[in-house]
């Protein structure tokens, strides 16, 4: 861990849809102990992690510039980062891939008790 990362009980979420990425960022303030960093790029992630290592990486499948897989996978090439769970939602999950890297993918829409306690099952 470089100088300049601080380990906090953060979960980054990476939701290209501010107004739905608000939506989880309140579901998860409300019924987490955990601060929640919303960002809506996944270039703003790779950022994120420079200062702060998560507790848990949530991500969309579709986002702009990369998708959630490739994200994760530059998420998880950094040692510090390797062994962070990750979750991703999304309408159009690509299931091969989620199960080749352990990624545990909730499809849209969703019920919000069973992310709330996929998200407390991974944390754990």
């Amino acid at each position: 861990m470089s100088e300049k990362q601080i380990e906090t009980k953060t979960i980054l979420m990476v939701e290209d849809d501010a107004d739905i990425g608000a939506i989880f960022l309140h579901l998860l303030v409300d019924e987490t102990p955990y601060e929640t960093i919303l960002v809506t790029d996944p270039l703003d992630a790779l950022e994120v992690i420079k200062i702060i290592i998560p507790v848990l990486f949530i991500l969309n499948y579709r986002l702009p510039h990369m998708n959630g897989i490739d994200l994760y996978d530059r998420l998880h090439a950094h040692p510090d980062l390797a062994h962070i769970p990750a979750m991703m939602v999304s309408a159009n999950l690509p299931l091969d891939e989620l199960a080749k890297r352990g990624i545990v993918g909730l499809e849209k829409p969703l019920d919000i008790n069973d992310f709330v306690d996929v998200v407390k099952q991974l944390i754990c």
